[in-house]
């Protein structure tokens, strides 16, 4: 396996992890694989401060001792306790060097030593600690190159994502098949860009842009410039790439998408897709919400429907806008401006525009 799929398959196992844990040995050993490395090892950090990892996963360790580091070393290691030195330094950066502080350190005497002796590696931590990634080589081996580096450090980003994802959908106190559930917008896209699925969240949030979410198979167009999309789930697929921002032309206001690979515990039921052939976006509406079209029309006497067209207004948008987002006819929201003017006494639009300013906080 040549290392851009191997980097891929690691990343993909990321996100399986992120929900099903039980794939987190399976990652480490790819870890150590992709790195040439005799000791690899993944800690997630713990729920709280001051307790051990949440996940303790490392290749190349006795088990005995990764129940030991749990017990009682993850609170002497140097290196998850930020004891990140200079001038005769344990860790810079990335690097990782047995400086002689380390070595008098009891760490490395009575725990690191014994199972891993003497070794160079490279080390990150997770979110600015205190979960880890590690990689290691003997002593005498050959170095760790920029590409390694540069390999690690996406290593650490899309592992972040992924525990990102896997928190935000953990806080929810959902399974994590509950895909349609969730509060998070969410959309299955297939690799060709098709949409697969969209949750309710994900039909809410597109149905406010005016972008059908039930037409699935169909592309969207109207949600994503179509050639970032497809460069995206390609990046992604292939272990790199992440996200991008949408701020369409029609004054929705901007849009992040989040493409992440498709964990196979998010699937719905039902729904099969193999690895590589679809991706999870997730969506956040970065646009600020209208203002509560009640108080608008309480204040000038309007019309539910009256008082929707004025909240958009009063966010900048035009009348074809208004007339897209809300999905009536150009002439129906003209008649409508005509009428919110005439209840507000102003001569035009210009003149409701500062009436309505006046009326909604900025």
């Amino acid at each position: 396996m040549d290392r851009d799929s191997q980097l891929a398959d690691l990343v993909g196992l990321f996100y399986e992890a992120a929900f099903a844990p039980t794939h987190w040995s399976q990652a480490t050993d790819l870890l150590a694989q992709h790195f040439a490395a005799n000791v690899a090892g993944i800690m997630v950090p713990p729920p709280f401060a001051g307790g051990p990892p949440l996940v303790v996963s490392v290749t190349g360790v006795p088990e005995a001792a990764q129940g030991l580091y749990l017990a009682e070393y993850h609170r002497h290691d140097i290196l998850n306790q930020g004891a990140y030195r200079a001038g005769d330094r344990v860790v810079n950066g990335i690097e990782v060097a047995q400086g002689q502080d380390f070595k008098r350190h009891v760490f490395w005497n009575e725990f690191s030593r014994p199972h891993t002796g003497s070794w160079h590696g490279r080390a990150a931590s997770i979110g600015g600690g205190p979960g880890l990634v590690f990689v290691t080589r003997p002593e005498r081996q050959a170095d760790f190159t920029q590409g390694d580096e540069a390999r690690l450090a996406l290593v650490l980003l899309q592992l972040g994502r992924a525990l990102a994802l896997g928190q935000r959908i953990a806080a929810e106190r959902l399974p994590a098949v509950a895909l349609g559930s969730m509060a998070l917008p969410a959309l299955i896209v297939a690799a060709d860009g098709g949409l697969l699925y969209a949750n309710p969240a994900a039909t809410a949030l597109l149905a406010r842009r005016g972008v059908p979410a039930s037409r699935f198979g169909q592309a969207l167009p109207d949600l994503a410039d179509r050639p970032r999309l497809l460069a995206l789930i390609a990046a992604v697929n292939a272990g790199t790439g992440g996200q991008l921002r949408e701020d369409p032309a029609d004054g929705a206001g901007p849009l992040l998408l989040q493409v992440t690979p498709l964990s196979r515990q998010l699937l719905p039921m039902g729904m099969n897709a193999a690895p590589r052939q679809a991706v999870l976006v997730t969506l956040r509406d970065l646009a600020p919400p209208p203002p509560r079209p009640g108080a608008i029309s309480e204040a000038l006497g309007l019309s539910r429907a009256e008082g929707e067209v004025a909240a958009l207004l009063a966010i900048g948008l035009s009348g074809v806008e208004v007339a897209r987002r809300r999905g009536v006819g150009e002439e129906t929201v003209r008649s409508q401006i005509s009428a919110i003017q005439a209840k507000a006494g102003v001569a035009n639009l210009r003149e409701l525009l500062l009436r309505l300013g006046r009326i909604v906080p900025g």
